[in-house]
């Protein structure tokens, strides 16, 4: 289409279509988590890709601390996590970062870009989107120990879902 007289190309992702995809909130220093709490951020990682079977998160990186992490690149080159940096550099978001810090509360300022950003590229080649609205301490997790497939198959299709909590299964409180 045409756009004030440019011409601009539209097209899809590259990216296979998948089953899964997890939305996580913007995060940032990867290495003072890693100081206070070794191996966490990759066990994390691990337990949603590996044991639950999620095709792909979303990780958007506030201040690039993660890019170069030597199991997060590897996950990138499996296309099991798509990784964006751009956030940080939204206006008026440098300006922010810069006066203020970094911290939760100034990261706040970008959740809402990230959050829509990542619901609007994954929506289009997932089956299924799935939102963490907290960081490193919420897991997606069956109390009664049933897979994720059983949830997906429970759900209806073409709707919003929202699973309380984080947590699935029959009697989940």
């Amino acid at each position: 289409p045409m756009l004030g007289g440019l011409l601009v190309p539209l097209g899809r992702a590259a990216r296979p279509r998948v089953r899964t995809a997890m939305c996580m909130q913007e995060v940032w220093n990867f290495t003072d988590i890693e100081e206070r709490i070794p191996g966490h951020v990759e066990f994390w990682f691990r337990y949603h890709l590996e044991f639950l079977g999620i095709d792909e998160i979303y990780l958007h990186d506030l201040d690039g601390t993660f890019a170069d992490v030597p199991w997060i690149s590897e996950l990138r080159k499996q296309g099991r996590v798509i990784y964006e940096d751009a956030f940080s550099r939204i206006p008026p978001l440098p300006e922010i970062f810069a006066r203020y810090g970094l911290h939760s509360l100034t990261a706040h300022f970008a959740q809402t870009a990230v959050q829509h950003y990542c619901w609007q590229q994954a929506r289009h080649n997932a089956d299924w989107v799935i939102h963490t609205s907290h960081g490193w301490d919420m897991f997606l997790f069956s109390p009664k120990g049933e897979p994720l497939e059983n949830l997906l198959a429970a759900l209806p299709r073409g709707e919003m879902t929202i699973v309380d909590g984080l947590r699935y299964g029959l009697g989940a409180a």
